[in-house]
């Protein structure tokens, strides 16, 4: 499911504001890409799923530090799960 860029600001302002039904469709938006991007770069498909996990409660802990400067809301969800790959 691909979202326009001023349906993804809308839902994006929604998570912000602490919309569990947002973050339901973020989390359905990016998991797959998400999970791909954890796959090539962790042991296993567990640790991956974890990794996905991780970066998706740090989301919702530090969405209201997000802005749209730079590369966009994707990018910044994969720059949080590279991270958490890193870590681990």
């Amino acid at each position: 499911m691909l979202f326009e860029d001023d349906d993804l600001r809308e839902l994006v302002k929604r998570a912000a504001a602490c919309d569990p039904d947002a973050w339901e469709t973020i989390f359905r938006r990016s998991h797959g890409r998400l999970f791909a991007f954890a796959c090539r770069r962790t042991s296993s498909v567990d640790t991956a799923e974890d990794a996905v996990s991780e970066t998706m409660a740090r989301a919702l802990e530090k969405i209201d530090r997000f802005t749209w400067d730079g590369a966009g809301f994707d990018a910044w969800l994969f720059g949080i799960l590279r991270n958490v790959v890193l870590e681990g």
